[in-house]
This record gives C-alpha cells, sequence and structure tokens, in this order.
C-alpha cells in the first residue's frame, strides 16, 4: 500500500552556535521549538562521564609525550590539555554528522560519491545493516515538530517492515544504549504522527562501530511508555531553564 507521505506544514532547523532550535511554517505557531536532545540532557549519562574521563587522560598523555618541558607555567599546560580534550570531543561529533550525512545520501538512491577514509568501517556496517534489514526505507533524514507538545527533532530514517507497519530509526555512532536514545525515538515518532498521516508502530536505533565494520541494533517496542518518559523529561527541563531564567 502506498502511503502518503506529505508533511501537514514545513519546518525549519537553525542549527547556529550548535543549539538546534526548530521553526514551522505555522502562524501563531512559529517557534522556536527546542529540540528533542536538548531535552534529554537530563538524564543520567555515566558512560559519558566515563568517555569524559578517557578523553581527557589520552589529552594528558599528550602533552607528556609531546610536551615534557619542566619548569612550563601550569596553567598553560592546563589550557593546552582542555583544548585538545575538546578536539576530541568535537573530532566525535563531527564523525556522527559526517556519517549521517552520507547514510542520507545512500537512503536517498544517491551513489557514486565518495566516503572519507577514517568512516570506512561505520560506512561498510551501515551498508551491511541496510542490506540485511529487510525494511523498506521510506523517507531519510526528515526534520519534524510537534506543536501539541512544544519540541522539534530530526529522524534518520523512516521505514516499513514486512508486515505493513512503520517505525522510526535511529542512526548512533556511541558506543552505549542508552535510555535517553529510546525517548528520542519516541518522540521523533510522536512528532512525524502529528505531522503526517501515518502511525508508527516500533522504533529502532542502530549502532555503527568505528573500530570494525561491525553494527547492533535495539528495537523500541514500547513507544509510548518511553514518549511519556521523555515528556517527563521535558517538564523537568522546563523547570529547571524556568528557575535558572528568574535568578
Amino acid at each position: 500500500m502506498q502511503l502518503d507521505l506529505k508533511p501537514k506544514y514545513a519546518v525549519r532547523l537553525d542549527a547556529a552556535d550548535n543549539k538546534h532550535i526548530y521553526y514551522t511554517d505555522v502562524i501563531g505557531k512559529e517557534g522556536p521549538y527546542n529540540s528533542v536532545t536538548y531535552f534529554t540532557e537530563v538524564f543520567p549519562a555515566p558512560w559519558l562521564v566515563n568517555w569524559t574521563k578517557k578523553i581527557t587522560l589520552e589529552a594528558v598523555r599528550h602533552e607528556l609525550k609531546e610536551n615534557p618541558a619542566v619548569g612550563e607555567d601550569v596553567e598553560k599546560v592546563i589550557e593546552r590539555i582542555a583544548g585538545r580534550a575538546e578536539k576530541i570531543r568535537d573530532e566525535a561529533a563531527d564523525y556522527g554528522t559526517r556519517l549521517h550525512h552520507y547514510a542520507d545520501l545512500w537512503v536517498a538512491g544517491q551513489r557514486g560519491f565518495d566516503v572519507d577514509k577514517d568512516l570506512e568501517n561505520s560506512w561498510l556496517a551501515f551498508k551491511d545493516w541496510l542490506a540485511s534489514s529487510q525494511l523498506e526505507i521510506l523517507m531519510g533524514d526528515t526534520k519534524v515538530c510537534s506543536l501539541r507538545h512544544g519540541y522539534g527533532g530530526s529522524f534518520d530514517a523512516l521505514a516499513r517492515d514486512k508486515r505493513g507497519l512503520c517505525g522510526i530509526i535511529d542512526f548512533k555512532t556511541s558506543n552505549v544504549f542508552s535510555d535517553s536514545h529510546y525517548c528520542q525515538v519516541a518522540a521523533y515518532g510522536e512528532a512525524t504522527e502529528e505531522m503526517y498521516d501515518v502511525h508508527i508502530d516500533w522504533g529502532l536505533i542502530v549502532k555503527f562501530n568505528k573500530i570494525s565494520p561491525d553494527f547492533d541494533f535495539k528495537y523500541v517496542r514500547k513507544m509510548p511508555r518511553f514518549f511519556r518518559r521523555f515528556m517527563r523529561a521535558k517538564e523537568l527541563k522546563d523547570d529547571i531553564s524556568e528557575k535558572i531564567s528568574l535568578e
């Protein structure tokens, strides 16, 4: 059955200053709307703390090897270490952004383009997953916004399975699956149902390895449950932001 995937309104993303703010063309409800990931920042992320420690130690190790100066101003050394740790973090974010870009080109049917050499393992993993998924990809990277609940976001793909049921797919290059990922997918699904005449039955988080051409995935089966959890996170984030603005 052919689906009519025409949005009820247009959504625009403003990603200036590393902030993701969404706007619509609906008169009186233009925005701005904060992103799904802005609200899921309230979830505990011990794995992220450990990763931050790891990249900081890597920066210290690099500094000691490359600049083993004795008697140098400690503050200057710390500044260099902090700068390198930030560079590692930014490179990780850039890696994910570039992989998402190429994946979206592939989903859209484009071929014959070259992929950055450092993405090779994740790129092979992406193509292997897509070939084995038995999913019909209906849409690639898409901006959505929930006027009803007040947030925006971008999903990586909308797909239909062999049963004819539609779902939202989110690509990841992080090393773990977290509760925030499940809630993000559920929030994208809710906004998609609001914008399009389609029912979202499931979600899927696919993780692509950077070290080897392997992938892993987790289905999100209880979409309403995780959406309720997302809305509680949104309420908490809104309360925190309101308190800060009043101080």
